[in-house]
């Protein structure tokens, strides 16, 4: 189900998030592996899980906003892999920042999956509230802001969007 309201800044767009397909414990082995793709020590990660809503993602909860910035992707070691992580950040104008790190695409600068995986697990468990803002893409000069909200249809993942293009094909 999408949702979409037209604002002076351009459209909001939002979508019921997904139940996840998997979840759970990550492995010991995977763990290790996600952590050294994008060089932590597993004492950075707060938590853990697969937070599978079709692409695969593992969700680490880093310790900090800074590490979430700080990371530098080891595509090859990641093979196989999709890591998103989020830090809490308790002094900015968003609560919390995301990256979203896949070998296929390298940083995704703004995820609609991984944000609503990383709600359905950290809104449940009461880790985040159930209304919160994310930045993403800062890392990427990139201002990406999204929006997670809830009521009694589900967990909404949205933001702003603007047409760049539009058009009528004629086949």
């Amino acid at each position: 189900m999408y949702r979409r309201k037209s604002q002076p800044a351009g459209d909001a767009l939002a979508f019921r998030a997904p139940e996840l397909l998997r979840a759970g414990p990550v492995d010991d082995s995977i763990f290790a592996r996600a952590c050294a793709s994008i060089g932590v020590t597993p004492a950075q990660v707060l938590r853990a899980e697969w937070i599978d809503n079709g692409p695969g993602w593992i969700g680490l909860v880093l310790d900090s906003v800074d590490t979430v910035r700080s990371l530098t992707p080891n595509y090859e070691a990641m093979a196989g892999l999709a890591v998103g992580v989020l830090g809490i950040d308790a002094t900015g104008s968003t609560d919390v920042e995301v990256r979203a790190f896949a070998p296929s695409i390298g940083e995704d600068p703004v995820t609609g999956s991984l944000n609503a995986a990383f709600a359905v697990w950290l809104t449940r468990e009461g880790y985040l509230p159930a209304n919160y803002t994310v930045r993403q893409g800062t890392a990427l000069g990139r201002q990406g802001e999204v929006s997670i909200t809830t009521d009694s249809q589900g967990i909404w993942v949205g933001g702003r969007s603007q047409t760049v293009v539009s058009g009528v094909i004629s086949l």
